[in-house]
């Protein structure tokens, strides 16, 4: 009930299952065993703090974003069930935590209010977890959508904090010089089927910041608002395993690519 939920055998077991895909992810060529990262929203934020004190190995740091468990906007906005039990767990986390983490949330999130998430950082601080809290200002209606709709909000903060940790790449993607102006409905990549070219319609009467990417074998995104350019390539990359690529820009066509014709 929402009086004294038992979150924990929940949130071990969800740390249980992170870890247990991560162990998997460390086994493929292209990763880097020794270097993990985890990084989690909301439920999943707070099972990252829980897989966390599980110590699985190559952790380097992870990232929660507005993690917790019982919120409800609309039938108690800010104040989660069992609050103080969160906190409870937030420091056992803590006491077995042996990485930093950096902790997110925004000032109205209408799942866990402020008063909550730096209660539950400071239990988390208070038995040893090392921890760089952030607590960014109100982000649209509800700030607990702060990781998918604000990523131009805390994208400098994560990559300043990766830094720390020796990586260099940063995670927000720079925009591209266009080749030429965008001229209309004509400039559809070739590769789009003929069903396709909605989509493409779609983008070019959005108003900017948008993107469209393409991977040259039918496969197509497309994004506007905060983060275009990921967004645009990952929506692309959700139709098709092949890597896709940025094809146009905000009111520009880019150079000529092998995934764009």
């Amino acid at each position: 009930g929402c009086r004294q939920p038992d979150y924990l055998p929940g949130l071990k077991a969800a740390g249980q299952e992170i870890n247990a895909v991560a162990r998997q992810m460390q086994q493929q060529g292209d990763i880097d065993p020794s270097r993990l990262v985890l990084v989690g929203v909301s439920a999943g934020g707070i099972a990252t703090v829980a897989a966390v004190a599980q110590h699985p190995p190559g952790l380097v740091t992870a990232i929660n974003f507005a993690g917790g468990r019982g919120g409800d906007p609309a039938g108690h906005p800010g104040v989660p069930c069992g609050g103080p039990q969160i906190g409870e767990a937030m420091a056992g986390f803590g006491r077995a935590a042996q990485v930093p983490m950096l902790w997110i949330y925004a000032e109205n999130d209408l799942f866990f209010n402020p008063e909550h998430s730096r209660a539950w950082a400071q239990a988390y601080q208070d038995q040893g977890g090392r921890l760089d809290f952030r607590l960014v200002p109100p982000h649209g209606r509800n700030g607990h959508t702060l990781f998918s709709t604000g990523n131009d909000a805390w994208q400098p903060w994560v990559d300043q904090y990766l830094l720390g940790f020796g990586f260099q790449r940063p995670g927000r993607l720079e925009r591209p010089a266009p080749a030429r102006a965008l001229l209309g409905p004509e400039d559809a990549p070739a590769s789009l089927a003929a069903g396709d070219h909605q989509g493409f319609a779609d983008f070019l009467a959005h108003a900017a910041p948008k993107a469209f990417a393409v991977d040259g074998q039918g496969a197509w995104g497309w994004a506007s608002g905060d983060d275009a350019l990921s967004k645009a390539l990952a929506n692309c990359q959700r139709r098709r395993a092949r890597a896709c690529a940025l094809y146009a820009v905000d009111e520009g066509l880019l150079p000529a690519d092998p995934h764009a014709r």
